[in-house]
């Protein structure tokens, strides 16, 4: 995507709960991450460590959110600000019916 206005709204999915977590989740937003798109054979940071997703969570402007339904890790959302005009947002849902990836930059 290259424009908000590609952005839809999808179906609200009442028993989703999402909460924010830190840098310090890195192992299970990679965990999230791999479980996701290793099936599928995409994404680029498949072999990435914890430390690596510490690291990349890590940044003052990004934010990383995990989704769960009846206590299971499903989801994972990661927002960011480079700081030099660039804007991004990872969801990368777990379930076949709403998967998918997108990012604004301008």
């Amino acid at each position: 995507m290259t424009n908000p206005a590609q952005l839809s709204a999808a179906r609200r999915q009442d028993d989703l709960v999402l909460t924010q977590v830190s840098a310090a989740a890195g192992d299970r937003i990679g965990a999230l991450y791999r479980a996701i798109w290793e099936p599928i054979g995409g994404g680029g940071r498949g072999s990435w460590t914890d430390d690596q997703w510490a690291t990349e969570l890590a940044p003052a402007g990004v934010k990383a959110f995990v989704g769960q339904i009846e206590d299971a890790d499903i989801a994972m959302a990661q927002l960011g600000w480079s700081g030099n005009g660039d804007a991004g947002l990872r969801l990368c849902p777990g379930r076949a019916h709403c998967s998918g990836e997108g990012e604004i930059s301008n």
